[in-house]
């Protein structure tokens, strides 16, 4: 990376300044246009548009000065990554825009990766990757770790002998690009590692879950290794805030005065509208899976339950693969990803390993 984190945020800020102006822009044209032409209406819209050119200009002046600041300081390119609040509006930014930073080069775009990088000595051959979700970095596998007594790396995998690996990636990505970046990754992982990989085991939360459905489809020498998957919460058979962002991105272009809502709509990640789709058909055969649903309400047969799921996923799409299926009541979405709740299940799943296929 050539450019800090820090310009290249004062240059993503500089672009969404803009994109904002315009669409004030729009929506105050779109208004203007039920009005009646004429004189007076021509010099509106040139005295108007004078105005939005002149504040965009400044936008960029400032935007643009900020960077080059920045630039000049000589101001390292991991600014954020080394603060623990950094990663997460970096990984925020990933999910949100992700594939147009990736586009651009930009300093703030995240590369799939094990982070942090596993010691040696500490390397065995049960090796667990577990690959995070929408907008989140390997740090949201620590979520509430004082509180609840640590993380399922501490919990259940160090007893049981297995390696934790986590991955952070952009989430922004597509779905489908994420997966030939993870099978890259692993391919290399199984590869590399120091000791002979005897058992791997795939965890996924939301997202992450779907990324390795499609790194599985992608292939690659570390799919002999694999004797199960896990995913948390994945919406194989899409999200519903996606498909409603989708549907109304949609409803809005059909009005002028929706289209600049719906251009702000339209203008997220490729990562956030694969989610509205989910991912078809199921992968690895050779392998068990492990599919956990969960509902804010304890019975997933509450109505409320029922309609809400965790708050972001609904039960019939964590469970819309083939797989052992899971429910654990009085769980959101997040809870799943460090939830002691779970260790028991979790425990009992790897221990049993291939002599359940």
């Amino acid at each position: 990376m050539t450019d800090s984190e820090l310009a290249a945020l004062a240059d993503l800020a500089t672009d969404g300044f803009g994109g904002a102006v315009a669409r004030v822009e729009e929506l105050h044209r779109a208004i203007a246009g039920r009005t009646p032409g004429g004189p007076a209406r021509a010099a509106h819209d040139a005295v108007a548009g004078g105005v939005y050119a002149l504040v965009r200009g400044g936008g960029r002046a400032v935007g643009g000065g900020v960077a080059a600041a920045v630039r000049a300081g000589g101001v390292g390119p991991r600014v954020l990554s080394d603060d623990p609040r950094g990663r997460l509006v970096r990984g925020a930014l990933n999910g949100v825009w992700g594939d147009r930073l990736h586009a651009s080069g930009s300093a703030l775009a995240t590369a799939m990766a094990v982070v942090p990088a596993v010691d040696a000595a500490t390397a065995t051959p049960f090796v667990v990757v577990l690959v995070h979700g929408l907008c989140e970095t390997e740090a949201a596998w620590s979520l509430k770790a004082r509180e609840r007594g640590g993380t399922y790396a501490t919990r259940v995998l160090a007893p049981l002998g297995a390696t934790p690996v986590t991955v952070r990636y952009n989430t922004g990505r597509s779905i489908a690009d994420n997966g030939r970046a993870l099978a890259a990754l692993l391919d290399e992982l199984v590869a590399t590692w120091p000791v002979a990989v005897e058992r791997l085991v795939l965890v996924g939360h939301s997202m992450g879950g779907l990324v390795i459905r499609a790194a599985a489809a992608h292939g690659g020498a570390w799919v002999a290794a694999v004797e199960s998957t896990v995913s948390l919460g994945t919406p194989h058979r899409g999200a519903p805030l996606a498909r409603a962002a989708r549907l109304a991105g949609r409803a809005l272009a059909l009005v002028p005065e929706g289209r600049p809502v719906g251009a702000v709509l339209d203008a997220r990640s490729a990562g956030i509208k694969d989610l509205a789709r989910g991912l078809p058909g199921d992968v690895l055969p050779d392998a068990r899976h492990l599919a956990v649903a969960a509902t804010v309400t304890a019975d997933a047969g509450h109505p409320v339950g029922r309609l809400a799921g965790d708050l972001l996923v609904l039960t019939s799409s964590a469970h819309g693969v083939r797989a052992r299926r899971v429910h654990v009541g009085g769980h959101d979405h997040f809870d799943l990803l460090n939830g002691p709740a779970l260790d028991t299940l979790l425990e009992d799943w790897l221990r049993a390993g291939r002599s359940e296929r």
